[in-house]
């Protein structure tokens, strides 16, 4: 443990005695279990607080900064080391959302204005060109990385508990993740049955080093503002500290609470007095809880308050600063402002609410008092099914009231309009934070519900999905995951079934559809996997429930989106699909269909049979629907219908490669060819086409230098790419890289 080098902690701790319990808590491992051999040779150590947006430590700024700064650096660690070819991988603007480093951000900013093709790439070349870089300051240059978590069970951070538990086995030898926690259930029973956990139970701080730490803090806090003219006696410090048996955040409560006091001395005499040592921890902090509630002179108004205060505080899925909560009641008032206001300001010992940043509660044991550990009949018990509820008729209302398909100004939909998409704002907001919250949380509190939701619920849900999908999709995609509007439509049928056709039609239906089908491009090229397949069945599903009721066109929609995915499937996952024999069962019942509508289909379906025999190694039939195919959208595009110039490019890609496996380089290189004309031909008359080639149009040939495709060589070192190796699925070189360069 001599080699862990204290510069590796980002940043300083300033003389905290964590260091030393980071020290303790490695040394422990190392000495009960030989599983973790870089400890062993260690020359770096990073010592991160899980989830401190919720931790008692966050009110020291030194804790604020450690916080902002490692868990972003160890989220980038762990996402560039994972293989994630499955699209879990999310892309760099939600890890901005946490960064308080003005240093690595301004060095992102300047990262993307050098090569704005970064803002829409895929996120692993995010990841290696954006993240990695800002960050590499900060990596220790050679040896084995600790990474200390510590306080696990301090918050139900289930992104992070799904890093440790899904994404560790991938990480190199060399890397070791060692995480404290109390014996919680939740974290233990998530994490201890996978196969590279080990659990070490230890008691690695003595009572003592506990309470020498609580009274250092103690003393310092007491001689800062607001208590500096104040001069609590050496023992009534002592009789305090003692009270608090080892319990940090107890006293950190009521050190918030005596901030509020006119004679804190008094008031610390009070508490020293009124206080009953015995208590496990629970209830110790119960106790403490209820005499801050119960001096709330309880009413109506103030019951009302405290619920419209309190409720995305203990349902914070996305934080919220009081000013948008307070903008979001304003929307549909049924509570005063000044109200909740006041009520913020008699719960400041059990809230975090500094100016400029999200209000929340103080820590994760406040929201289990409230919502688990009181009794109902307490004016201060809440509901977490009443709160979602509350929390969702507002978001939804302030989606209905202000989103317009101009917020945000051009996002990532803008590729459907030929325009070359800006620079995203760092970190990522919308000029109306009430509106940005809106749209993010709003799917999370309406699935949160449960009992509690009605008619007006699904109504103004319904009006959301079927008026305002399209900006919906935008925004979310954009600061996260796409809105899950697929799992929202089984909501509404699970949950009201009687009236589920009455609240959706089939126009409404077909509406949303195509919205989902919209977005499949986007999500497609930029390799976010779980949400293109997702946004892509959900689509399925709608048409084939239009398809089954003879809606008219929803049979030639299907065929298409059944192609579309099962050709995905095939070529991305290497697995036959059985969806392109049902789009073929559909396309054979085509009677009186215009000849476009035809080869349109007749196309899409070709080039799924194709990739099906290719996934079950039949290269002979491959070939022969990918012929089919070809001469489909060749006919297409020969008489006028130039908007299937990109799949007509896209086929001969894929068919170039299918001839090159076979071993028919003359026909490989004359669809390379072919293909490779289409696309700088399209490239320089429309953006919109180019969007559907995003990630087929790709290099595979590594030795062409990347600095080439911003040069006038730009044509012909695509040429000699093509020539050496066909394109294929998921390269680095782009359409939108074409478009650019050229």
């Amino acid at each position: 443990m001599t080699q862990i080098q204290e510069e590796f902690i980002h940043p300083p701790l300033d003389g905290s005695a964590r260091l030393a319990i980071a020290i303790r808590i490695l040394q422990a491992v190392h000495a009960g279990a030989d599983a973790f051999p870089p400890l062993k040779s260690a020359v770096g150590l990073v010592l991160t607080i899980a989830q401190t947006a919720e931790s008692f430590k966050n009110n020291k700024e030194e804790w604020k900064n450690l916080s902002a700064h490692i868990q972003l650096y160890m989220a980038a660690i762990l996402k560039h080391l994972t293989d994630d070819r499955t699209g879990k991988l999310k892309a760099y603007t939600e890890l901005l959302t946490k960064l308080k480093s003005k240093e690595v951000r301004d060095t992102i900013v300047q990262i993307l204005r050098a090569d704005d093709t970064l803002c829409l790439a895929s996120p692993c070349r995010q990841m290696k060109d954006v993240i990695i870089p800002a960050f590499r300051k900060s990596l220790p240059q050679a040896g084995p990385l600790v990474i200390v978590i510590d306080g696990l069970d301090e918050a139900d951070d289930r992104d992070l508990w799904n890093i440790l538990r899904n994404d560790i086995p991938d990480l190199p030898s060399s890397i070791c993740i060692v995480a404290t926690s109390r014996p919680e259930p939740n974290a233990m029973s998530f994490l201890g049955d996978q196969g590279h956990v080990s659990l070490l139970s230890t008691s690695l701080i003595g009572r003592s080093e506990t309470l020498s730490d609580i009274e250092q803090h103690v003393r310092k806090r007491l001689h800062e503002p607001p208590f500096r003219n104040f001069n609590p006696s050496d023992q009534l410090i002592r009789q305090f500290v003692s009270m608090t048996e080892g319990l940090f955040l107890w006293a950190e409560v009521n050190l918030k609470f005596l901030e509020q006091s006119i004679d804190p001395v008094k008031a610390l005499e009070e508490i020293v007095d009124r206080s009953e040592k015995g208590f496990e921890v629970e209830g110790k902090l119960d106790a403490l809880f209820d005499q801050i509630f119960s001096k709330i002179a309880w009413n109506k108004g103030a019951a009302t308050a405290f619920k419209a205060l309190m409720a995305p505080l203990v349902t914070q899925e996305v934080k919220i600063s009081k000013q948008a909560l307070l903008a979001l009641h304003a929307i549909n008032p049924a509570v005063n402002s000044k109200d909740i206001d006041t009520m913020a300001s008699w719960l400041g010992s059990v809230l975090l609410d500094a100016p400029g940043s999200p209000i929340q509660l103080f820590h994760l044991s406040v929201m289990e008092f409230l919502t688990k550990r009181e009794s109902e009949s307490k004016p201060y018990f809440l509901n977490v099914e009443e709160c979602h509820y509350t929390m969702a008729i507002l978001t939804l209302d302030s989606i209905l009231k202000d989103l317009r398909p101009g917020v945000p100004p051009l996002g990532f939909l803008s590729l459907h309009l030929g325009e070359k998409p800006k620079i995203m704002q760092i970190p990522p907001s919308l000029s109306d934070e009430t509106l940005w919250y809106s749209c993010i949380s709003f799917q999370y509190h309406v699935l949160g519900s449960g009992q509690k939701a009605d008619l007006d619920l699904a109504r103004k849900l319904r009006d959301v999905l079927v008026q305002l999908l399209d900006p919906l999709l935008e925004i979310t995609a954009m600061w996260g995951e796409v809105t899950d509007v697929p799992a929202l439509l089984r909501w509404v049928q699970s949950t009201f079934p009687d009236h589920f056709e009455d609240l959706f039609n089939d126009d409404d239906y077909h509406r949303i559809g195509t919205s989902l089908f919209a977005m499949y491009d986007w999500l497609y090229s930029s390799e976010r996997v779980d949400e293109y397949h997702n946004a892509l069945q959900g689509a399925i599903t709608i048409f084939r429930h239009l398809n089954a009721r003879k809606i008219a066109g929803a049979d030639q929609i299907l065929v298409e989106y059944l192609a579309v995915h099962a050709t995905w499937c095939n070529l991305c996952r290497g697995s036959a699909h059985p969806e392109a024999t049902e789009a073929l069962e559909i396309y054979r019942l085509f009677e009186g269909k215009e000849e476009v509508v035809h080869q349109k289909c007749r196309g899409a379906v070709f080039l799924a049979l194709a990739t099906t025999h290719h996934a079950q190694n039949d290269q002979r039939e491959a070939v022969e629907y990918l012929k089919e195919a070809v001469t489909a959208y060749r006919q297409l595009v020969g008489a006028g219908n130039h908007e299937y110039a990109a799949s007509l490019a896209s086929t001969l890609a894929v068919q170039g490669e299918m001839l090159k496996g076979a071993d028919d380089q003359a026909g490989a290189l004359d669809s390379a060819r072919e293909c490779l004309e289409m696309v700088l031909e399209l490239t320089k008359k429309d953006y919109r086409t180019i969007s559907a080639l995003g990630a087929r149009v790709s290099n595979a040939q590594p030795t062409v230098p990347e600095a080439v495709m911003y040069g006038p060589g730009l044509r012909l070192s695509l040429t000699r790419a093509y020539k050496t190796a066909i394109p294929w699925m998921n390269g680095e070189i782009t359409g939108r890289l074409l478009h650019w360069s050229i």
